[in-house]
């Protein structure tokens, strides 16, 4: 269980859950935690014990339609929303302390860090962006996305199945089965979210070379969801501002495969070598 547990409300007027998590001692540095698609932040308790066990306070952000915030499941009324959602909690934990900040994000969490740094500049010391989902591993038929973007226009807020294998998530069995039986876990997507998440993953990748931010890419090559080729060439094309860390035989959830505790070490490293520039 998080330290702490607190809701603000947006501007149209959604209840979102905030998760916290203190060190012992005083803050290193302020971490916000954003998560993938269908899950929520609980999912990262072990790595928010580990990020504070470094230093670090985290928080993380249950987006709307996931986890213990309000919204239609799996739905965001535009891709505006989520960034204006992600701005307003760093604008809370700025208040909170005058410490360094880095954002973690993983998957669609990773999709929209990277976004934010680009359309946003928000002045952080530094951001993970984890397995992000720039494309998808397996391309869907021109035919489904003609469908897909068609439908959007009509019924943005219809939801489909996501359509997540929880076997592609990591090879360890107790986190698939616990994946599989956690109640706050959902499968919906709408056709709003679907289209303006893979929009926007493109739109970073055209837009790479303009990250002005430290960012870490951290994927692993095996990863059946979201394409770590395209985390290769966001690096390519952004140069040494963004270090890429590509993990062998490792599928989409870094943070709980088996070797977890390596790829968390490594995102800790790195975000105390920044933060102590």
């Amino acid at each position: 269980m998080p330290d702490q547990h607190r809701f603000f409300k947006t501007a149209d007027g959604l209840r979102l859950a905030v998760h916290a998590w203190f060190p012992d001692q005083q803050a290193l540095a302020q971490v916000i935690l954003v998560h993938g698609l269908g899950e929520h932040c609980r999912r990262y308790e072990a790595v928010a014990r580990t990020f504070t066990r470094a230093g670090f306070n985290v928080q993380g952000l249950d987006l709307r339609g996931h986890g213990y915030s309000g919204g239609r499941r799996g739905h965001a009324p535009s891709y505006e929303a989520l960034m204006q959602d992600l701005d307003d909690l760093v604008q809370q934990v700025r208040l909170q302390g005058p410490q360094p900040l880095f954002l973690y994000g993983h998957s669609l969490g990773g999709n929209l860090v990277i976004n934010y740094l680009l359309r946003r500049h928000p002045g952080v010391s530094g951001a993970v962006a984890s397995s992000p989902l720039l494309q998808l591993s397996q391309k869907p038929p021109r035919w489904k996305v003609k469908v897909v973007n068609t439908l959007a226009a009509i019924a943005p807020a219809m939801t489909i199945n996501s359509n997540i294998n929880p076997r592609h998530l990591s090879h360890e069995k107790d986190v698939v089965e616990k994946y599989r039986h956690d109640p706050l876990v959902h499968n919906r997507v709408s056709l709003r979210l679907v289209t303006t998440m893979l929009d926007a993953g493109q739109w970073a990748l055209d837009h790479a070379a303009e990250i002005a931010c430290p960012l870490l890419l951290a994927h692993g090559q095996a990863d059946p969801i979201c394409a770590p080729h395209a985390s290769r060439l966001f690096a390519e094309r952004a140069g040494p501002i963004c270090t890429l860390k590509l993990w062998p035989d490792c599928l989409h959830e870094l943070h709980n495969e088996v070797l977890c505790k390596q790829t968390v070490d490594y995102s800790i490293r790195w975000m105390l070598a920044k933060q102590a520039r």
